[in-house]
Formats: structure tokens, sequence, C-alpha cells
């Protein structure tokens, strides 16, 4: 991403929704020519670019949480039971991003409690270690669970949230243990966080 945000600051510069039309064409369309960065980290990244270049926080889509929340539980269900449709992989899609939005405006409803913030603040510093490294050991932990078991909607629906939670406390454990026996390797792969 590095290297491609000068390309996307100018495009968002100076064809502003046209390249934002572009991005969301390329996310639910799922076409990339390359590997590396993926489809969705262009999408994420270039709208990220666009609000924040027009001053919009991350909490933008608030006024819509309730419905968009709602919304999100209608998708996730429609994706699970029509795993093997033609159009599922466009509704998953749609269900991430419909996700990310419902998980934004949760988040702001959750540390208006006290006791919620201050443990928020706390495990603030598993973010970035849990981010760098749920891609690979989610795909690792799929790949194994799914050839171990019959895929039916109910099992789907269960690895749907078992197999992420697995990961986000397979993460904290690393992080925790990186911090007592290895700290200046953890300082070192977390870049100072």
């Amino acid at each position: 991403m590095v290297v491609l945000s000068p390309i996307i600051y100018f495009l968002i510069k100076r064809i502003p929704f046209t390249a934002v039309l572009l991005a969301i064409a390329v996310y639910f369309s799922a076409y990339w020519p390359i590997q590396f960065p993926r489809y969705d980290s262009i999408f994420f990244f270039a709208s990220g670019s666009f609000f924040a270049m027009r001053r919009k926080g991350l909490f933008l889509f608030d006024k819509f949480g309730i419905p968009v929340s709602i919304l999100y539980c209608l998708v996730l269900l429609a994706d699970v039971l029509t795993r093997q449709w033609y159009f599922n992989e466009q509704l998953h899609l749609a269900g991430i991003l419909f996700g990310v939005i419902a998980v934004l405006y949760l988040s702001g409803k959750i540390v208006s409690f006290e006791k919620c913030k201050c443990f928020l603040l706390h495990a603030a510093e598993w973010s970035f270690f849990i981010f760098a490294f749920h891609e690979p050991l989610l795909s690792l932990l799929r790949k194994m669970v799914f050839s171990q078991f019959q895929l039916t909607e109910g099992v789907v629906l269960l690895l749907y949230f078992l197999l992420p939670l697995s990961v986000i406390l397979l993460a904290i454990g690393g992080y925790n243990l990186l911090k007592i026996v290895a700290p200046k390797l953890l300082r070192f792969v977390t870049g100072g966080r």
C-alpha cells in the first residue's frame, strides 16, 4: 500500500468520486489483476483516504448505526445460507462493509461505559499485533478446520464466530508471551507500538 498511496492520493485529489467508484467496483467485482495488495485493501485504503481528505471521521455513518447493524445481521444470515450461490461473494463483501460500520457504531456506544472504556484502552496495546497476524493465522486455521469438518450451514455459522475469536485469543496470547520472553522482538515486530 505504501507504493500505491501516492497514486491513490493523486486519484482521490483529482477525480475523487470516480476514484471511489472505481474502488467500489474493484471491491464488489473481487477482480484485481495482482496478488498483493488485495482488492479489499485497495477499497478500504482508498475509502479511508477519501473520507480523511474531506475531514470526515470514522464515525461518519453513526446516524445509520441501528439500521446498518440490523442489516448486517440479515446479510450475515443470508451469507451463510447462500454459500454455494453465484452471488455469495458480493453478499459476503457487502456483509464486511456493513459489519465495519456496525462495529464502529457499537464501539462508540460501548465506550460510553467507563469499565468498558478502561478495558478497551488496556486492550489497545494488542490491536496492531492482532491486525498484523490475523490474516495469516485465520487463513491457516480456516484451511485446517475446513478440511476436518462437514460444512453444513450451522457449522459454517459457528465457525464464522469461533475462528476469528480463536485468532484473537491466540494473537493476544502470542503478544503476551512475546512481551515476557522477547520484548525487544515484540517491539520490532509491532514497530514500537
